[in-house]
C-alpha cells in the first residue's frame, strides 16, 4: 500500500520538473512564429494548450496545492482529458503532425504520472488506469460515430480495435508496474522492518546504556560514600592514635616544660598552628614555665590578650570540661590583638586546679580559617583529658611539695636545695649571674632554752615568712637549710643589688617582734653570708660552701651582720 504523503511528494516533484518542458515548448512556438512570419497560428494550437496545462500544473506545485490527494487526482484527470482531446489523427502531416507527437508524448507523460497515484497491486486500480488510458480513442470514436458516413464508421471501428489493443497493452504494463510496485513495497516493508528492528535495537541499546549510566552513577555515589566513610574512619583512627599519644604524654610527663614542648610537637603534627602552649595566670609561673607567648605578641597586644583570656572571668567561665572556647573565624574587631599575627582560628582550654595560683589556659592559634571545625570533638576529648591530667598533676605537685618543702617554715627543704642547685647550676653550664645568701638566727638555742621550743618555732616561722616574701618580691627561691639556717638563691642580679636586698631583709627580721602566749615579746637577729657567681667565685658549685663560710665569719665577728664572700680574707 502506497503512502499517500509519499505519492503527493512524488507528484510535486513531477510538476516542478515540468518547468523545463514548458520553457522548451515556448521556445519551440517562438521559433515557429519567427520562421513562418506568424502565419498558420491554428496549426500549433495544440502546443499552446499543452503549455497552458503545464503552466497550471507548475502553479499548482509551487503554490502548495499538492497537499490533498483528491486535488491531484482531479488535476491529472483534467490533464489527460485535455491533452487526449488535442491528439489529432496520426495520419496527418506538417506542424499538426508534430503537435500530435507532442500531444501523444505529453499524454503518455501525464498518464505515467497519473499511474503513480494508484496502488497497482490492486487489480481494480489496473482496470481503472487501463480504461483511463483510452480517453483519446473514446473521444475519436465518439466523434466518428457522430460524424456519420461509411469512412467515419470504419475509423470508429478502427479506434475501437486500437482502444482494445491499447487497453490490453496498458493492462499488461500496469500489471508489470504493479508487480514492480509490490516488489518495491516488499523492499520498503523489509527496509521498514529492518529500520524498526534497528530502532528497537537502538532503543534497547539506549535503554541498556541508560541503565549502565544509572548503575555507574549509583556506583559512583557508592564509591564516593565509601571513600567518605574510609576518610572518616581514617580520620577517626588518626584522632584515636593522637589521643592515645596525648594521653601517654599526660601520664608520663609531670614536668610542665617537658609537657609543653612535647604537646607542641604533637599538636603540630595534626594542626597547622602558628602557636600553642600553656600560659599561667600567675606572672611568676608564666615566666618560670615560659611558653613563648611574650615573644609571639607585642607588649601591647599581649596586655590586651591577657585582659581577655587570662582574666578570672574567662578562666572560671570556661573551667568545666565541656566548656571550651573555639573560634574558627576570628573577628579582628572583637579580638584586635590577633590582627598583627593574622590569627583566624583559636582554641582555648581553661584549667583550674585546687591551687588557684596554678590557674592557666592552653591555647592554639592558626592563620587558617575553620581549622578546628571538623576537629571539635577531638579537641573536646583532648581538652577533657588535659583537664583531668591537670588535676592529677596538681595532686602530684601537692605531694611533691610535701616531700620537698619544710612543714614548719613552708620553704623548700635541704634535700630539694641539693637537687635544685645540682640540676640548675652544677650539671649544666650557667651563663647568667647567680647569688646565694645564707642566714642563721643568732642565739637561737638561748631562745629555745628561755622561752621554749614552741616559741622557737614561732621565731622560725616569722623569719621564714620574711624570707619567702623577699624571695617572691625579687624572683628568688628560699630554702630551710637546717635548724635555724636558711638559704636564698637569686639569678641574674648584680652582687650590689643582692647586698641591698639581703641587708633590708636582715633589718626587717631584726625589727619584727615575736609575741608569745604569756605576753613575752622579743626580736631576733640573723647573721648573713653572701657569695656570688662570677663576682666572688668563678666556680659556681662552691657558692653554698663560700656563703656558709661568710656567714660563719659574721657569727664570729659580732653577729647581726652581713658578710660578702672574699671581703674578709686576710683580716686575721
Amino acid at each position: 500500500m502506497q503512502n499517500k504523503e509519499r505519492l503527493l511528494e512524488l507528484q510535486s516533484v513531477f510538476s516542478r520538473r515540468h518547468v523545463g518542458l514548458l520553457v522548451a515548448m515556448l521556445l519551440f512556438i517562438a521559433n515557429y512564429i519567427i520562421m513562418n512570419n506568424g502565419n498558420d497560428g491554428l496549426k500549433f494550437s495544440t502546443c499552446i494548450v499543452i503549455c497552458a496545462v503545464l503552466l497550471a500544473d507548475i502553479i499548482f506545485a509551487y503554490f502548495s496545492f499538492f497537499h490533498k490527494y483528491v486535488l491531484i487526482m482531479i488535476l491529472r484527470f483534467a490533464e489527460l482529458i485535455i491533452v487526449g482531446v488535442m491528439i489529432s489523427d496520426t495520419g496527418d502531416t506538417g506542424v499538426g503532425g508534430i503537435s500530435d507527437v507532442f500531444a501523444v508524448l505529453f499524454y503518455a507523460m501525464f498518464m505515467i504520472e497519473t499511474v503513480y497515484l494508484f496502488d497497482l497491486t490492486d487489480n481494480t486500480n489496473i482496470i481503472k488506469i487501463s480504461f483511463l488510458g483510452q480517453i483519446p480513442f473514446v473521444i475519436k470514436m465518439v466523434y466518428s460515430l457522430i460524424s456519420g458516413g461509411t469512412d467515419n464508421m470504419a475509423q470508429g471501428l478502427n479506434y475501437i480495435i486500437m482502444g482494445i489493443m491499447s487497453f490490453m497493452i496498458m493492462s499488461a504494463i500496469c500489471k508489470f508496474c504493479g508487480k514492480m510496485q509490490h516488489y518495491y513495497d516488499q523492499c520498503v516493508f523489509s527496509k521498514d522492518r529492518m529500520l524498526d528492528r534497528a530502532k528497537d535495537n537502538t532503543e534497547r541499546i539506549n535503554e541498556s546504556q541508560k541503565t549502565i549510566r544509572e548503575t555507574n552513577e549509583q556506583l559512583g555515589i557508592k564509591k564516593f560514600e565509601l571513600e567518605e566513610a574510609y576518610r572518616k574512619i581514617n580520620v577517626s583512627i588518626a584522632d584515636n592514635n593522637f589521643q592515645n599519644k596525648f594521653l601517654r604524654l599526660l601520664i608520663s610527663s609531670f614536668d610542665l616544660n617537658e609537657f609543653s614542648a612535647k604537646a607542641r610537637k604533637l599538636f603540630g603534627d595534626i594542626f597547622e598552628l602558628e602557636f600553642c602552649g600553656l600560659i599561667f595566670k600567675n606572672k611568676k609561673l608564666r615566666e618560670k614555665y615560659d611558653s613563648g607567648i611574650g615573644k609571639f605578641f607585642s607588649e601591647e597586644d599581649f596586655e590586651q590578650f591577657s585582659d581577655f583570656f587570662l582574666s578570672s572571668a574567662f578562666i572560671y567561665h570556661h573551667k568545666e570540661i565541656d566548656s571550651n572556647f573555639i573560634e574558627n573565624e576570628v573577628s579582628y574587631d572583637e579580638f584586635p590583638f590577633f590582627r598583627a599575627r593574622k590569627i583566624n582560628s583559636v582554641a582555648v582550654k581553661a584549667i583550674v586546679t585546687d591551687n588557684s595560683q596554678y590557674s592557666c589556659i592552653y591555647v592554639m592559634f592558626s592563620s587558617q580559617y575553620n581549622l578546628f571545625r571538623e576537629k571539635t570533638k577531638l579537641l573536646e576529648n583532648i581538652f577533657g583529658q588535659m583537664d583531668i591530667a591537670a588535676r592529677n598533676m596538681s595532686n602530684y605537685y601537692k605531694a611533691e611539695e610535701l616531700s620537698i618543702k619544710d612543714a614548719l617554715s613552708g620553704l623548700y627543704n635541704r634535700r630539694y636545695l641539693n637537687l635544685y642547685f645540682k640540676d640548675n647550676f652544677v650539671d649544666k653550664t650557667h651563663e647568667g649571674r647567680v647569688a646565694l645568701a645564707m642566714l642563721d638566727i643568732d642565739h637561737f638555742k638561748n631562745i629555745n632554752d628561755t622561752y621554749g621550743h614552741l616559741f622557737g618555732d614561732q621565731a622560725i616561722k616569722m623569719v621564714s615568712e620574711l624570707i619567702l616574701k623577699c624571695a617572691d618580691d625579687n624572683d628568688g627561691t628560699g630554702f630551710r637549710y637546717g635548724g635555724e639556717e636558711f638559704v636564698i638563691i637569686f639569678e641574674n642580679k648584680m652582687l650590689s643589688e643582692i647586698i641591698v636586698i639581703i641587708d633590708k631583709l636582715r633589718n626587717d627580721i631584726r625589727s619584727t617582734a615575736i609575741n608569745s602566749d604569756d605576753g613575752a615579746s622579743i626580736t631576733v637577729k640573723v647573721s648573713v653570708g653572701v657569695s656570688a657567681y662570677p663576682e666572688t667565685t668563678d666556680a659556681i658549685h662552691t657558692l653554698v660552701d663560700r656563703a656558709d663560710k661568710a656567714m660563719y665569719y659574721s657569727k664570729q665577728n659580732g653577729r647581726n651582720r652581713l658578710t660578702v664572700d672574699g671581703t674578709y680574707e686576710g683580716e686575721k
